[in-house]
């Protein structure tokens, strides 16, 4: 990988906070932490 683009998250439309959680793992993952290896929820 040679870049990372993060976007910006408007709050006030994220239900439950579940696009945020989603971001952060996606971002911890793209850096290397595991993040897939437990149960998969469903997002939506």
């Amino acid at each position: 990988m040679t870049s990372l683009d993060l976007v910006e998250l408007n709050p006030a439309l994220d239900e439950r906070g579940r696009t945020a959680q989603l971001m952060v793992d996606l971002d911890a993952s793209a850096l290397g932490r595991r993040v897939f290896d437990r149960p998969t929820t469903r997002l939506l």
